[in-house]
C-alpha cells in the first residue's frame, strides 16, 4: 500500500499546488498578449539556463533520499514571500513577469524531480504497473488545483491563491520522505559529478537524445496552441478573475478526461502493448487534428485539439516516457533527466514562440502554422515508435539473458 499510495498522494499534491497556480499564469500572458509571449518565454528560458547548472550542484551534493523534498520546501517558501511582497504594495507588473516566469519553471522542476524520484522508488515491472495508478494522482490533483481556483479566483482574486499552492507544496514535500525506495539502490547515496554533467550525458545517450527530440517536438505543439488560444482569449473576457476562471475551467476539463485514461487506458498500454503504442498514439493523434485544423482553420478546434494534446500527454507520452529512466544511471536519472525536462523544454518554448510571432508578422495565418505543427507530430510519432521499439528489445534480450547469468 505504501508503495501505491504515497506516491499517488504526493504526486496528488505536486500538481493540485501548480494547477492551482497555471490559470493564474495563463491569465498573465493573455493579459502581456500575443506580441510579448515571446519575450516572456525568453525570460523563462534564461531563468531556466541559469537554475539548471545550480540544480546540478545541488544534486551532486545532495543525497538523493532529498532532492524532490527540498524542490518542494524551496518552491513553497518562495511563492509565500512572492505573496508577502505583493501584501506590501509590491510594483504588480513586474512582480507578474517574475510570477509568470517562476511559475512556468516551477512546474518543470517540480514535474521532473517527482518522476526522478519515481524512477528510484520502482525498478522496470513495477513501473509498468505503477506509473498509471501515479498519474491518476497526479490527475486528480490537476482536478482539484483547476477547481479550486475556478471557484475562489473571482472573489479573492488571483494573487491570494498563492499560500494555497505554497501549502500543497509542502504537504508533498514532506509525504516525498515517506515514499520507499526500490532494493536495488542506495538511498542515502551522493550522485556526485559536476554541475554540467546532465549535458554531456543527455547529448551521449542515443536514448536520452531521442526522449529530447520528443521533447522539443512536444513543446512545439504545445507553443503553437498556447499562443493562439492566449490571443483569443484576451479578446473575449476583460476581466482579470473571469480569464483566470475561464483558463482554470479548460485545465478542469482536461484533467478529468485525462484521469479516465490514466485510470482504464494508461497501465493496460503499457503492460499489454509497450511503449511503441504509447509513444506514438498521442503525436499520431495530435497531427491527424492539426491536419484538420490546417484544412478548416476554425478557432473552435483549437479548443479540441488542447484536450487531445494534454489527455496525450498526461495519458501516454509521460508514463512511457518515464518508464524509460527507470532503465539508467542515477546521474542520468537525476542531472540527464532535469536538463531535459527544463533546458530542452524551455530553450524550445522561446524558439518556438518567436517563430510564431515572425509568421504572424508576415501574415501567416492559423491554417498554414496548424500545417507545420502536423509536420512536426509527424516527426514526432516516426521517433516515438522507434524509441520504444529500442527500448522493448533491449527489456526483450535482458529477459532472454537473466536464465544464462
Amino acid at each position: 500500500m505504501r508503495r501505491a499510495v504515497l506516491p499517488f498522494l504526493t504526486f496528488f499534491c505536486v500538481l493540485c499546488g501548480y494547477f492551482v497556480l497555471r490559470p493564474v499564469r495563463d491569465e498573465i500572458g493573455a493579459r502581456a498578449g500575443i506580441e510579448n509571449l515571446p519575450w516572456l518565454f525568453s525570460a523563462t528560458f534564461v531563468a531556466t539556463l541559469l537554475l539548471v547548472p545550480l540544480f546540478g550542484w545541488i544534486v551532486s551534493r545532495t543525497k538523493r533520499r532529498v532532492i524532490a523534498t527540498a524542490t518542494y520546501v524551496v518552491c513553497a517558501v518562495l511563492l509565500l514571500l512572492t505573496y508577502t511582497a505583493l501584501q506590501q504594495g509590491a510594483d504588480l507588473v513586474a512582480w507578474g513577469v517574475g510570477l509568470f516566469v517562476g511559475i512556468s519553471v516551477l512546474n518543470l522542476f517540480i514535474i521532473s524531480v517527482f518522476w526522478s524520484l519515481m524512477a528510484d522508488s520502482y525498478d522496470e515491472g513495477e513501473a509498468r504497473r505503477f506509473y498509471g495508478i501515479v498519474a491518476v494522482g497526479g490527475t486528480a490533483g490537476a482536478i482539484a488545483g483547476p477547481a479550486l481556483t475556478a471557484l475562489l479566483a473571482p472573489k479573492i482574486g488571483p494573487m491570494n491563491l498563492l499560500p494555497i499552492s505554497a501549502t500543497f507544496l509542502g504537504l508533498a514535500a514532506v509525504l516525498s520522505l515517506l515514499i520507499p525506495r526500490r532494493r536495488d539502490v542506495v538511498p542515502q547515496q551522493k550522485i556526485g559529478g559536476n554541475i554540467f554533467a546532465g549535458i554531456g550525458l543527455a547529448l551521449r545517450s542515443p536514448i536520452l537524445r531521442r526522449v529530447a527530440l520528443i521533447i522539443i517536438c512536444y513543446t512545439t505543439v504545445s507553443t503553437i496552441l498556447y499562443m493562439e488560444q492566449a490571443d483569443i482569449v484576451k479578446q473575449a473576457f476583460s476581466d482579470s478573475g473571469e480569464r483566470t476562471r475561464y483558463f482554470a475551467l479548460i485545465d478542469l476539463v482536461n484533467n478529468s478526461l485525462t484521469v479516465a485514461v490514466q485510470a482504464l487506458i494508461t497501465s493496460r498500454v503499457l503492460t499489454r502493448f509497450g511503449l511503441r503504442v504509447a509513444l506514438t498514439a498521442h503525436p499520431a493523434l495530435i497531427g491527424t487534428g492539426l491536419i484538420a485544423l490546417a484544412m478548416f482553420p476554425r478557432l473552435a478546434l483549437i479548443a479540441v485539439l488542447q484536450v487531445i494534446h494534454r489527455v496525450g500527454e498526461h495519458g501516454f507520452t509521460r508514463p512511457g516516457r518515464e518508464v524509460l529512466f527507470t532503465a539508467v544511471t542515477p546521474e542520468e536519472r537525476f542531472k540527464a533527466k532535469n536538463f531535459i525536462d527544463t533546458f530542452v523544454y524551455r530553450g524550445n518554448d522561446a524558439l518556438v514562440a518567436w517563430g510564431i510571432g515572425a509568421l504572424h508578422s508576415a501574415g501567416a495565418g492559423l491554417g498554414s502554422i496548424a500545417a507545420l505543427g502536423a509536420l512536426v507530430a509527424g516527426g514526432w510519432a516516426i521517433n516515438g515508435y522507434t524509441l520504444g521499439g529500442k527500448h522493448e528489445d533491449a527489456v526483450k534480450a535482458k529477459a532472454e539473458d537473466a536464465p544464462a547469468v
